[in-house]
């Protein structure tokens, strides 16, 4: 039998993010490249020097006036003394500012890190000091008087060389700090030549490291470091594995809903760039979550044509009451990912979407950009899934994969699951600091990287991620994947499940459903419903919810997804006290 395991073959890629970035103002002068629904018009408009601002009710940047505002900041920086090479630290959230960024360091060749704004608040000061240590930024930009004020604590008490350029909004109120105007007007002596920048930028070096993202940390709580070369990144452009492209005819309009501190950001930013298409950032949302409101608004008010959506985001949206009498018509592409897609999330947002293509798309911190989905002229009832979960799709070019038991040592065969592991351009090749080392090794001669991630691959080539490999139930030695069992019980019960490991004497494991609040449905009924379905192998030891553990939602990181490990600390305390009640 065949065993898991493709290899694409080779993928040339032009090595440079600004080459990537040139096509799309080649293409689209005068088309909008950055739309920020929350900041004014006029906001930031003595950057644009010669190039007129448009009025409007939001801020909307033509490429001609982004490519000059992140020119002006990237001589400023040079001027300055910002060499090649550096780290540009930032904590802001969407808006202009991070677009100016993003394409400014592509021009300088710099290093961008964008980190959660949220690591500024005062519970948060020994990860600040942290990441500034660990990142040694030369520049380094935060929103406001408040986070200029808890970073320049932190690198006196921490006793860190400081950044020789400290960006700041209202820097005209902080000593030592500049704001982008002031940047791009009155930096040092150094002589710059435009073009020279320019064309140096066009020709970058392939191992260069031109992006740090942070993983969610969802398993262990610390996020590793994900450096990005020009060379992975090029490879994710060029693969364009999200179809990024006109929408109807219309040049892509994409809704930036997540945060820029998530690889999602600049990955899917620059790809819409590339298309000489629109990136639209919508307002913050006043609770802190997922701004469901914004997200139509940037459909129905600016002909948003791309929308991607982790599970959370799908049902919040779905659920939002003008959700039905909004007019979504400019939508035509739905990507839901990031995250296991079960067969009832991906129903849900074919039917919700009907007039879009809709897919799934995979990625991670560590691997963007290795499968596409080859499902789009397939009816929904023709793509295949493994325990009711749906495919993350193909390889695209310049990839090889395998699914691998660390068992028995061996590729497994088609249809058998294992830990699924890429060799790519586009994986990074270690993590910052060199942590976890063990997950990355050197075979056949090339470089392979372990998700994590408990996977299948069938006959025809298709890869599904069925779980992760940290929260597989080994029962008595048998592998329970908690997707497939979530799934099954939030059907049966209507009600949000999450299944986790608990430690048993004789078995090892078993595993246990948490359930948002108590359904209808009694425990031994759903004990009973999950041994009807898939046997007795994969028998419950339990059933409470939320409410039994104390808790009023589920706990989530800063990409929605839930904390297993919190849930697992929360049912041993609850499993306790009901022994010794009983």
């Amino acid at each position: 039998m065949a065993l898991s395991e493709i290899d694409t073959g080779p993928f040339k890629v032009t090595p440079s993010i600004y080459y990537h970035l040139e096509q799309g103002l080649a293409r689209s002068p005068d088309k909008p490249a950055v739309i920020a629904m929350h900041q004014a018009p006029s906001h930031l408009g003595e950057l644009l020097g010669g190039c007129p601002n448009g009025a409007g009710a939001c801020l909307s940047w033509s490429y001609t006036q982004l490519h000059h505002a992140a020119l002006r900041v990237a001589v400023g920086l040079m001027r300055i003394g910002i060499e090649t090479g550096e780290t540009v630290v930032t904590f802001m959230p969407n808006s202009v500012e991070y677009a100016i960024m993003l394409w400014a360091s592509a021009m300088v060749r710099l290093t961008l890190a964008c980190l959660d704004p949220g690591a500024l608040s005062a519970a948060r000061g020994p990860e600040l000091e942290s990441l500034l240590r660990r990142l040694n930024p030369a520049v380094i930009y935060v929103p406001s008087v408040g986070g200029a004020a808890v970073v320049d604590e932190a690198l006196l008490d921490s006793g860190i060389q400081p950044p020789r350029v400290k960006i700041c909004h209202d820097a005209k109120q902080v000593t030592g700090w500049l704001t982008f105007e002031q940047l791009a007007t009155n930096g040092g002596e150094r002589e710059v030549d435009t073009e020279e920048v320019l064309e140096a930028a066009r020709h970058d070096e392939p191992s260069r490291v031109c992006i740090i993202n942070f993983t969610s940390g969802t398993s262990s709580g610390i996020p590793k470091g994900c450096p990005r070369h020009v060379a992975a990144m090029s490879h994710v452009f060029e693969n364009n594995p999200w179809d990024m492209k006109d929408v109807r005819g219309k040049p892509v309009r994409f809704v930036l809903s997540t945060t820029n501190f998530r690889v999602i950001a600049p990955q899917f930013t620059c790809a819409a760039w590339k298309a000489g298409g629109t990136v639209i950032m919508i307002p913050p949302s006043p609770s802190g979550g997922f701004n469901t409101t914004g997200t139509l608004d940037a459909i129905e008010k600016h002909g948003a044509t791309t929308l991607l959506l982790i599970p959370v985001m799908l049902h919040l949206l779905l659920a939002e009451p003008s959700f039905t009498t909004r007019n979504l018509n400019s939508l035509g592409a739905v990507m839901v990912g990031a995250d296991i897609i079960d067969r009832a999330t991906f129903t849900k947002a074919h039917n919700a979407f009907n007039h879009c293509r809709v897919s799934c798309a995979h990625g991670m911190t560590e691997s963007g950009g290795t499968v596409t989905w080859p499902f789009f002229d397939k009816p929904l009832d023709m793509i295949p899934y493994v325990r009711d979960i749906y495919p993350i799709g193909k390889l695209v070019p310049g990839v090889a994969a395998r699914i691998w038991d660390h068992e028995t040592k061996r590729t497994t065969t088609r249809g058998e699951p294992g830990e699924l592991c890429f060799s790519a351009e586009s994986v990074i090749k270690r993590y910052l600091d060199n942590v976890s080392p063990e997950s990355f090794f050197l075979e056949d001669e090339k470089q392979w990287f372990r998700t994590g991630d408990f996977s299948v691959m069938d006959a025809d080539d298709v890869i599904f991620i069925v779980g992760r490999i940290k929260d597989v139930v080994k029962r008595a030695g048998i592998p329970i994947v908690p997707a497939a069992l979530e799934s099954c019980i939030k059907a049966y019960t209507d009600e949000e499940t999450c299944v986790v490991a608990t430690p048993h004497p004789q078995l090892g494991q078993e595993p246990f459903a948490i359930l948002k609040a108590r359904s209808s449905k009694s425990e031994e009924e759903i004990k009973t419903h999950v041994v009807t379905m898939f046997g007795r192998d994969y028998s419950l030891a339990g059933v409470a919810s939320l409410e039994d553990l104390s808790l009023q939602d589920f706990p989530l990181n800063s990409t929605a997804k839930i904390l297993k490990f919190e849930l697992q600390q929360r049912l041993e305390e609850f499993r306790k006290i009901r022994r010794i009640e009983s």
